[in-house]
């Protein structure tokens, strides 16, 4: 498994941090699905999806290749009724310049990427 899942209380919120051995292709789905399962059994009723990306190596064809298959699998924790919103931690200009276009495919629905984890607790927050 090339991602961990963490539980934030304050805010409430859930730690995506990926690892660098990340298969999209291969281990999308089953992450997508292990989060949503995550969030239908949490007690809260809103919570912020927090993914930290820099130890993921991302290339065009890697952004296309997650949305492709989040899109294809029909499961898409973003679109979840307790998700209010979905920061990613990550200076890679590439991810930052695709924001738009993934939200305008509905990939993701109120998204903000920042640079450091404090930045993303603060903004969660």
């Amino acid at each position: 498994m090339g991602y961990t899942l963490e539980r934030l209380d304050v805010p409430a919120a859930y730690l995506l941090s990926f690892d660098v051995g990340f298969d999209i292709q291969n281990e999308m789905k089953a992450l997508n699905i292990d989060l949503i399962d995550k969030l239908d059994n949490d007690v809260a009723e809103s919570l912020v999806i927090i993914a930290e990306i820099d130890d993921l190596h991302l290339s065009l064809s890697n952004i296309m290749n997650g949305t492709k298959e989040t899109l294809d699998s029909g499961f898409n924790p973003n679109h979840h009724p307790k998700v209010t919103k979905t920061i990613i931690i990550s200076d890679n200009g590439l991810l930052k310049m695709s924001l738009g276009g993934l939200g305008k495919l509905g990939l993701l629905k109120d998204a903000q990427v920042v640079g450091s984890f404090d930045e993303a607790i603060a903004l969660a927050k």
